[in-house]
């Protein structure tokens, strides 16, 4: 019996695994013909399962990855290919905004710059990210121009362009970033409340790094960052008791980020275990 099972089980992988490769091969193909049709100028180097290796003008080699473009196409319930066009032109559009960065100036893309909040796993797999960590908390602290249609990392060699520190950098990521907190969060859970922010800019876990600018000499806050798109922020419990908060900052919709709270004073932020 147990022969039969593990032999269908096996047969089902296996038609799963065909099924994903046919889908991912149609999209390749869909997006081959559109590239084709809107980008002209540009040139098909290599196919890989992957990634489309590219030539456009100016830029001998890129790579085009494929991995979040094929999540997007497969949550279109429609099998109408057409249906599929806005996601190949936004990929594309978010390309080529990567590539007009590739040598950025402050005067174009100053403020543009904004912090990401990321884990070590993350920078571990792109080290030349200029980065920092996050005094309190295990994580850092990453940079981002945030174009019209997606976001591109700041690298070392953006730095030599822009003519900046990393230290001048993270503060003019933090100006930009102030522009779009508001103080009413902090004022609220100072008066009891819980306030979450999720506006879906992919920087709402970002503003935490504002928040002890607004507070003054011996106010606290309690906040959770559990994913990229929530910030929740709430008032340290009067009597020690941190589990509401830990419950919190479990309930991630996104990848999680940090799974326990913290507690945030004008100094900087500590992790409650």
């Amino acid at each position: 019996m147990w022969l039969w099972i593990l032999a269908a089980l096996t047969i089902i992988i296996t038609v799963l695994s065909v099924a994903r490769s046919a889908f991912r091969r149609g999209v390749r193909e869909e997006l081959i013909r559109y590239l084709k049709e809107h980008r002209p100028s540009w040139t098909l180097l290599k196919e890989l399962p992957a990634a489309l290796i590219l030539k456009a003008e100016g830029v001998d080699e890129i790579r085009f990855n494929l991995q979040n473009l094929y999540l997007r196409a497969a949550g279109i319930p429609d099998s109408n290919p057409h249906n599929r066009l806005p996601v190949y032109e936004q990929s594309l559009a978010a390309l080529e905004e990567g590539l007009a960065l590739q040598h950025p100036s402050m005067e174009k893309h100053g403020d543009k710059l904004l912090p990401r909040l990321v884990q070590s796993s993350f920078l571990a797999a792109i080290p030349q990210l200029v980065r920092r960590g996050l005094q309190g908390t295990p994580l850092h602290v990453a940079y981002v121009f945030n174009g019209q249609h997606g976001v591109s990392y700041l690298t070392q060699d953006h730095l030599k362009d822009l003519g900046l520190t990393a230290e001048e950098v993270d503060a003019r990521a933090l100006q930009n970033l102030r522009a779009l907190v508001a103080e009413d969060m902090v004022r609220g859970a100072l008066k009891g409340n819980l306030n979450v922010v999720k506006t879906g800019d992919t920087f709402d876990a970002a503003r935490l790094l504002v928040i002890p600018s607004l507070l003054k000499d011996g106010e606290e806050v309690a906040a959770a960052v559990s994913d990229r798109d929530t910030l929740a922020v709430a008032p340290v419990p009067a009597d020690g008791n941190w589990s509401a908060l830990h419950q919190l900052a479990r309930k991630n919709v996104g990848p999680m980020l940090l799974d326990v709270p913290l507690r945030v004073t004008k100094d900087g932020f500590e992790t409650v275990r």
